[in-house]
């Protein structure tokens, strides 16, 4: 399990500086871009016109920290593993002439979140079972850039998750219901590959509180991180 999570986690550093790299490339051309797709767009007044404005849409793929609990005797029986997130994105945001921006976003992801727990020497069994979360956020930033073409962003996302869950123990079987709200937060960029398309990249981490609740384990608080593409409307 440690094994495949540091294998996990250096597939993800290692998507992130390819993401990067491609940033810069995607700099080094952006006279073209902005000449291909209209970027010399300035406004009357000789004002670059504000991209990062209005309603958008999107989608990512990336790592994110996957766990889930039973509550069996007074414990919080966790496990906890990073698995692959599909998720879509529809939001509003505003660019002021100050280059700040301010967003909120609304989510909705798939992702395999079959989780199991196994103890022999205790006679239990667990299996946490879901496949899709839904969010909601906000988001803040500054543009860069003589063209004002590149979004460098800070995010939070409460992320909603609720796990069905078959425990199997000397007793017989039973089932529970676990409903989470995480609190997600990082940093991110967004730059231009055409006028309405973009690319976007984040990392983050996940907030971890279970108050006075006694766990089994202490859950790791792993790298998020995603890739994707904006449309912006």
């Amino acid at each position: 399990m440690k094994g495949d999570t540091i294998r996990k986690l250096h597939t993800c550093f290692l998507v992130f500086t390819i993401f990067m790299s491609s940033l810069g490339f995607a700099q080094g051309g952006k006279n073209d871009v902005a000449e291909n797709d209209s970027l010399e767009g300035n406004k009357e007044n000789g004002a670059i016109e504000n991209i990062f404005d209005g309603f958008s849409v999107g989608a990512d793929i990336g790592l994110q920290n996957i766990f889930s609990g039973a509550f069996i005797d007074n414990l919080d029986v966790l496990t906890q593993d990073s698995r692959v997130v599909l998720e879509f994105t529809a939001g509003w945001r505003k660019q002021f002439d100050n280059r700040l921006q301010i967003g909120v976003e609304g989510k909705f992801g798939f992702f395999d979140g079959n989780l199991m727990r196994s103890e022999p020497e205790n006679q239990l069994e667990i299996k946490y079972e879901n496949n899709t979360q839904v969010g909601y956020g906000v988001t803040g930033g500054y543009v860069l850039g003589s063209r004002e073409n590149i979004l460098l962003f800070g995010y939070a996302t409460v992320t909603i998750r609720e796990f069905d869950i078959l425990i199997q123990d000397e007793l017989g079987s039973y089932t529970q219901t676990d409903k989470e709200g995480l609190l997600r937060y990082g940093i991110g960029m967004e730059m231009l590959l055409t006028r309405v398309w973009h690319l976007r990249g984040t990392i983050g981490a996940l907030n971890i509180d279970f108050g006075d609740k006694e766990t089994n384990i202490d859950v790791e608080n792993k790298i998020d991180f995603s890739i994707g593409f904006v449309y912006q409307l």
